[in-house]
């Protein structure tokens, strides 16, 4: 990534798009390929907790994820990322305005686990936050949770057992967890050969009574 970084690289591209002017798919691509770099330099900044979200990276963010698909590494990242922010209290609101949430219920959606399991964990992230749970009910992330339960990984449904689990502890209405159609996957979950599923889903399953 400092490779990337390096002012000689960023001259380059500059140099190639004015060269080539005239040829569209050279400029949009050069301007894809500055924006990513701007963009991963971004996401390593707030994984390493060295600043706090700023008004603009959501948006960056979402405009990187549609370039790669929700199926991409970048897209594990970004969804790292997510859980980075909603672990810096003073970033969750910025985050949530900026459509924070819908980026993450976007990449609940992706085919790979790792996204996924990234996703979940992002959302245990914001469950901690109490101010962040009127947004989690109503912008959907709840059943983007309740989704990605029916999956078989015992990775993702740590997650996401420990994502209720959080929300639940955290008092978080017990209507919106059962509601969401959460009980019938917690209670199966119960039943999970994971000692650390049956934990947090049996800890959901405590408040909810």
């Amino acid at each position: 990534m400092a490779a990337l970084q390096a002012p000689e690289v960023s001259g380059r591209l500059r140099g190639m798009a004015a060269h080539l002017k005239d040829d569209l798919v050279v400029t949009r691509s050069v301007s894809t390929i500055t924006r990513s770099i701007q963009t991963i330099s971004t996401l390593l900044e707030l994984q390493g907790k060295r600043r706090p979200l700023r008004p603009g990276e959501v948006a960056a963010m979402l405009d990187c994820v549609g370039i790669a698909g929700i199926d991409a590494s970048i897209s594990r990242e970004v969804a790292h990322t997510c859980a980075a922010i909603g672990g810096q209290r003073g970033s969750v609101d910025l985050f949530i305005a900026e459509g924070g949430l819908e980026l993450l219920n976007n990449l609940c959606r992706s085919r790979s686990v790792g996204v996924q399991a990234e996703c979940a964990a992002a959302i245990v992230a914001f469950a901690q936050v109490r101010e962040a749970h009127v947004a989690l009910a109503k912008q959907g992330s709840l059943r983007a949770l309740v989704a990605m339960a029916r999956s078989r990984s015992d990775e993702l449904q740590r997650q996401v057992a420990a994502a209720f689990g959080t929300l639940a502890a955290c008092a978080a209405p017990k209507t919106w967890i059962v509601q969401c159609g959460a009980v019938p996957h917690l209670l199966q979950f119960v039943r999970s050969a994971d000692p650390e599923v049956q934990y947090h889903a049996a800890r959901a399953l405590l408040y909810c009574r």
